[in-house]
């Protein structure tokens, strides 16, 4: 009797998995994936807490407008970097308002000390919000506090009946310009 005997070469063996270096280099390219996406991410949280306290700025003006009608006074609403209240307290319904720390609140309204600014409105519903130089509306910008360069939102305070308006601001911080708030612009 004859044995046939088969030896098995390498041509007929059948590799299964992935070899060291073809699981590092997708490991590699993972992390990489990861860390941008990371970035982006906290970027997109950040600027929503812009948005959120210019929505609530906003909020919080239109109610001061509709109270000081309701109620035929005057409503002042005094802006601070770090939060929006009412010198007499009745002009809010929800209270004062804090904002949070890394949020930065910006106005071209004139105002005695750079700390804080006022907007009042008559029974009218009207502002009577002074601003610096001959600009028509004030403007109160809503940026992040330890970047210049991120997402800035403004709010457009009319001295008319006009709605209070929130639009992206693209100009320089340091000099706010009523041109530069664009309001049909929303990031």
């Amino acid at each position: 009797m004859i044995m046939i005997v088969q030896f098995q070469t390498k041509k007929n063996k059948i590799e299964a998995g992935f070899t060291l270096v073809e699981t590092l280099i997708v490991t590699v390219i993972a992390g990489i994936l990861s860390a941008i996406a990371i970035v982006n991410l906290q970027g997109q949280l950040r600027d929503q807490r812009v948005n959120q306290a210019a929505e609530q700025i906003q909020g919080n003006l239109e109610e001061a407008r509709q109270i000081a009608g309701q109620r035929s006074r005057t409503c002042p609403v005094t802006i601070e970097e770090d939060r929006i209240s009412t010198t007499v307290g009745v002009c809010l319904v929800s209270g004062d308002q804090e904002i949070p720390d890394d949020i930065r609140i910006l106005t071209n309204l004139e105002h005695p000390d750079l700390a804080t600014a006022t907007v009042e409105f008559n029974f009218r519903g009207t502002s009577t919000a002074r601003h610096n130089g001959s600009q028509p509306d004030a403007i109160i910008v809503v940026t992040r506090r330890s970047d210049d360069f991120g997402l800035a939102r403004c709010i457009r305070v009319p001295t008319s009946i006009a709605p209070i308006e929130i639009g992206l601001y693209q100009g320089s911080l340091t000099n706010l310009d009523n041109s530069q708030c664009n309001i049909n612009i929303n990031p």
